[in-house]
């Protein structure tokens, strides 16, 4: 993993309600090219998603841990055990390993009012 940009907001914990952006290819390098297999990178379309290891593939999940509302940015890499593993997903074949870079914008916790 790599913080690109670390922002100053709560930090995202398991059970966190998070606001993000983010970026998935089957490379490093088509991730910095843009060449991505999925991506909401557009200041209107972020998703909001629990973090939770059984909502989300684990190396998603890792990755989001510790970071910060505010537009902290992290990229990393998921190998296939921690992604998909031995299953295919849409036109993505089984044991392929993933890039991601997330943007957290918002973290509240579900638990406070």
């Amino acid at each position: 993993m790599q913080d690109v940009k670390v922002c100053g907001g709560p930090e995202v914990k398991d059970g966190s309600v998070v606001s993000l952006l983010y970026r998935v290819a089957t490379s490093e390098q088509d991730l910095l090219e843009g060449r991505c297999l999925e991506t909401n990178y557009s200041p209107d379309v972020p998703i909001t998603v629990v973090v939770a290891d059984d909502q989300l593939l684990r190396g998603v999940y890792e990755t989001l841990l510790g970071m910060r509302a505010g537009g902290s940015v992290r990229r990393a890499y998921v190998p296939s055990k921690l992604a998909f593993g031995d299953r295919s997903a849409g036109d993505l074949p089984a044991s392929t390993d993933l890039w991601l870079e997330l943007c957290v914008s918002r973290v509240s916790d579900p638990e406070l009012p």
